[in-house]
């Protein structure tokens, strides 16, 4: 198990992809992203209001990586497939394998 802190903190560190195997799963992540990804220079939530299940299905996965914004470096996300996920070298970590009730 890892928590939601623990998959940002790799993030910052490594290419990270969560995999959701249900449109459930998918939008319980999504909202959970939406709520707690901040970037570190003001703050302003990362948004993001579709699932996209209907595009990728049971092959849905969210990517993590490190942006830089004025030299400011926070996690990010973009949807894709798990086969998207392995091409880019991603580390694909179960949507069932992750924390959400960590504070």
């Amino acid at each position: 198990m890892i928590t939601f802190n623990e998959l940002l903190a790799r993030a910052r560190i490594e290419e990270i992809a969560v995999h959701t195997a249900n449109e459930e799963q998918a939008k319980k992540f999504v909202n959970e992203i939406s709520k707690r990804v901040c970037k570190q220079s003001d703050c302003v939530k990362t948004t993001m209001v579709e699932s996209h299940y209907d595009i990728f299905g049971a092959d849905t996965c969210y990517f993590f990586g490190t942006t830089s914004v004025f030299t400011i470096n926070y996690p990010c996300f973009m949807v894709g497939s798990q086969w998207d996920a392995r091409y880019e070298g991603c580390k694909i970590i179960e949507f069932s394998e992750i924390d959400f009730k960590e504070e």
